[in-house]
């Protein structure tokens, strides 16, 4: 894939309010966290995606917490370079 990732065009995904869908997951940086309840939860993000058309999971979005607002992206969620390569 030949798309550049930046910083900038991760945040028009914020504030164009991209949803998530079968083709885009948004993680909060917790999801890296080394417990076995994270470890399960990305092996099957990214089992999911396999499975099917494929997709993109972009880590370090928080989505909102109201329900209304449930699959949007809130805001960055920058992950912590020291503890995650």
């Amino acid at each position: 894939m030949s798309e550049h990732w930046t910083q900038k065009r991760v945040e028009e995904f914020i504030v164009d309010e991209i949803e998530e869908g079968h083709q885009l997951e948004d993680k909060s940086s917790g999801a890296l966290e080394k417990s076995d309840k994270t470890k399960q939860e990305m092996a099957k993000d990214v089992s999911s995606m396999a499975n099917s058309a494929g997709g993109i999971i972009i880590y370090g979005i928080k989505e909102f917490d109201k329900e209304e607002k449930k699959h949007l992206p809130e805001s960055l969620d920058p992950i912590n370079r020291q503890k995650f390569s």
